[in-house]
């Protein structure tokens, strides 16, 4: 089955959770209306579980929601994952995707610096995430977003922009005048008592967006 990005939530699950935890919130939201899935490669994880990321393929195999790895580009040898997610535009990307030899989803992440737009654009990523739109623990490393950011992103690039960092159902009213398919969601969904209502509200507010 070909997958594809869509407009929507795009859920980012932490390597670090407990596996039987990741998997029945995963389970609860299969049937979900779900952008993407990406597994973040938390530094504080020497080694990620690859039975635990098999186990996730495996779980969305027959579902039209892509499955990404970030930045662990070869795995992709290994395991039937849709594509990676790049910290940035890596250098040697030609020689990546000659050594992949097979099509994959590929998407980076910006911040307020939109010089690797270009470079994104000319390898046909297929969408952009900025990081972080609010102040958050998941993603204290990323500088706040600034809302020109990503006003200027949509000006030079037709790719789908997602939003990531401190977002909630509560404040996307914040971002409503912004150009964007979609949020990046941790913990607001994957922590959640039910997931399948978090998911849901944020997907209504996505819908009042539009």
């Amino acid at each position: 089955m070909k997958k594809n990005i869509s407009k929507g939530v795009y859920l980012v699950i932490d390597s670090s959770m407990d596996k039987e935890q990741a998997l029945n919130q995963l389970k609860a939201v299969k049937n979900e209306k779900i952008a993407a899935i990406q597994i973040w490669n938390n530094p504080v994880v020497e080694k990620v579980d690859k039975c635990f990321l098999k186990d996730i393929v495996q779980l969305y195999k027959d579902v039209p929601v892509p499955i990404l790895i970030n930045e662990e580009w070869e795995l992709l040898k290994e395991i039937d994952f849709d594509g990676v997610h790049f910290d940035n535009v890596p250098s040697d990307f030609p020689k990546i995707k000659q050594e992949l030899d097979r099509e994959f989803l590929k998407g980076i992440t910006l911040s307020n610096d939109l010089e690797a737009v270009e470079k994104a654009d000319k390898f046909s990523f297929d969408y952009v995430s900025f990081c972080s739109m609010f102040p958050s623990k998941t993603v204290d490393s990323c500088e706040i977003v600034h809302p020109d950011s990503v006003k200027k992103c949509r000006a030079i690039t037709s790719m789908p922009i997602f939003l990531s960092g401190g977002i909630n159902p509560d404040n996307m009213g914040l971002l409503q005048q912004l150009p964007f398919e979609g949020v990046a969601v941790v913990s607001g969904i994957m922590k959640a008592t039910d997931p399948v209502k978090a998911l849901r509200a944020y997907n209504k507010q996505l819908r009042n967006k539009n």
